[in-house]
């Protein structure tokens, strides 16, 4: 095993398909003490280290002060699918919010605070007949799904606890090559963490980690890539530090966007072997991190994937793929 924890927590056994974590003793989080949702990456979470996989150099570009480089970039706003998505994230944390006891703006502030985000939206249909979407179109789609899903998971038998909140661990590397997981600022560890869309508890008292997931179609096949996806990987140990035993793990929310309204709820794949081998890649991104930081000086300095498949994806051409072909 890649990974033999120190001891097992007890009460019921880890879900099927996934291994048992250990159980330590956690800090609380800080509560939260402002009524505005974060709904932004956290500071080491999967976002940081799997961009890093994906392609060192859009990593160097989008994380300067991670590496100590102050240059001048602007960086494209994100638009279209992603910023769709986004706006819906934010108004699912209003709603959970509320259903805390928490304060918040209207539905049409939260819109108009994310309009920003949006951008024209223009594509091509089967016979190329050009359609636009506008910005205001969008933002009266993200209000209908938005609408759906409160009247579609009206009687859904959670208790929301903790909303865009940021959880911390730590992974230590020891002398023998075994892993350790510890509290976050334990020496010689790294820092992992992860901003939980949603913690509930459900009916049982099992406790879950929702992902919110905007999808233009939810299929029988969207939740299959997930299974390999570190963002639920991390979710197990995370979940299981502060949790313990009663976190059932993470489940994807799925809200469908263009094709009609559609909702969803399903646990991604499991991948017990993905999840045991977790710490140990952490650990190892962080490791190159480290190493091209030391003899990187700008960001072209770092290496690039070169690869189509990630230059080029779902939503079009990476913003960097300019600086990489032409220099910058």
């Amino acid at each position: 095993m890649l990974f033999d924890p120190p001891d097992r927590p007890s009460g019921p056994p880890a879900p099927v398909g996934h291994p048992a974590l250990p159980l330590l003793e956690w800090p609380e989080p800080a509560p939260v003490v402002t009524q505005e949702a974060d709904t932004g990456r956290s500071r080491r979470g999967w976002s940081y280290y799997g961009a890093f996989l994906k392609c060192p150099r859009k990593w160097a570009y989008e994380n300067p002060e991670a590496w100590g480089w102050t240059g001048d970039l602007k960086f494209d706003e994100p638009g279209g699918a992603r910023g769709l998505g986004h706006v819906i994230h934010a108004l699912l944390a209003r709603h959970y919010l509320l259903k805390m006891g928490k304060r918040q703006p209207s539905v049409a502030a939260v819109l108009e605070l994310n309009r920003h985000l949006l951008t024209e939206r223009r594509f091509k249909d089967r016979n190329g007949v050009v359609h636009v979407t506008t910005v205001q179109e969008q933002l009266d789609l993200a209000r209908d799904r938005y609408t759906g899903y409160v009247t579609n998971w009206a009687k859904e038998g959670l208790t929301p606890m903790h909303v865009e909140e940021e959880f911390a661990v730590g992974f230590r590397l020891n002398p023998d090559g075994s892993i350790d997981m510890v509290p976050e600022g334990t020496p010689g560890s790294i820092l992992f963490t992860k901003r939980s869309d949603l913690i509930a508890r459900d009916r049982t008292g099992s406790v879950w980690d929702f992902d919110h997931k905007s999808a233009a179609t939810v299929s029988r096949g969207t939740s299959r890539a997930y299974g390999v996806h570190g963002q639920f990987h991390g979710a197990w140990w995370v979940g299981r530090a502060h949790f313990g035993p009663k976190f059932a793990g993470p489940r994807i929310n799925y809200v469908q966007t263009w094709k009609g309204r559609k909702y969803k709820r399903e646990r991604p794949p499991a991948a017990p072997a993905m999840v045991e081998g977790f710490p140990r890649l952490i650990i190892g991104v962080a490791s190159m991190i480290k190493l091209w930081s030391s003899i990187c000086k700008k960001p072209s300095d770092w290496p690039t994937t070169a690869n189509e498949t990630v230059c080029g994806g779902r939503y079009g051409m990476c913003e960097h793929e300019a600086r990489c072909r032409l220099g910058a």
